[in-house]
């Protein structure tokens, strides 16, 4: 870095007016500038990649591990475990991640009140969206939430 600085910094035996020089002064200040945000980037970047890595490798180690254990113990109830783990993580491969559904919205919800948007914008809906905070995916609490009933049973 001092041998790059070097490089650029003036002397006084040079020839070049004051202007020159504070301009020059100002380009080296900002260039130093620069230098150091990139070995900050540079330390932060290897200090995340350091800790993924490692913790990477510990999780491996303990799942080989953890199987070879289980395996001793019981290989019947392993065999069943083991043959689960795709069952499981293989839907989650599924779900549609791709740009024009990340477009619609990051979740579930996201993308449920974007549709009702476009329906109402584009046939003129006259619909109400009403969000029940707590429900998921239950039915039964949708539907007999407070806030719902009204909707659904109107006093007119």
């Amino acid at each position: 870095m001092n041998a790059a600085m070097r490089k650029y910094l003036v002397t006084e035996d040079d020839d070049m007016s004051g202007d020159e020089r504070s301009h020059l002064e100002v380009q080296v200040a900002e260039l130093r500038a620069d230098v150091r945000h990139i070995q900050s980037d540079t330390t932060q970047i290897k200090a995340a990649v350091g800790a993924s890595i490692s913790v990477a490798l510990r999780n491996v180690v303990l799942f080989v591990g953890a199987s070879a254990m289980m395996v001793v113990t019981s290989p019947r109830l392993s065999a069943f475990v083991l043959a689960a783990i795709p069952v499981i993580v293989l839907p989650l491969y599924g779900f549609d991640s791709s740009c024009p559904a990340m477009a619609q919205g990051p979740t579930r919800l996201a993308r449920g009140l974007a549709y009702a948007r476009y329906v109402s914008e584009k046939f003129g809906a006259q619909h109400r969206t009403l969000v029940v905070p707590a429900c998921g995916h239950s039915a039964r609490c949708m539907f007999t939430a407070d806030p719902v009933l009204p909707l659904l049973f109107p006093k007119e």
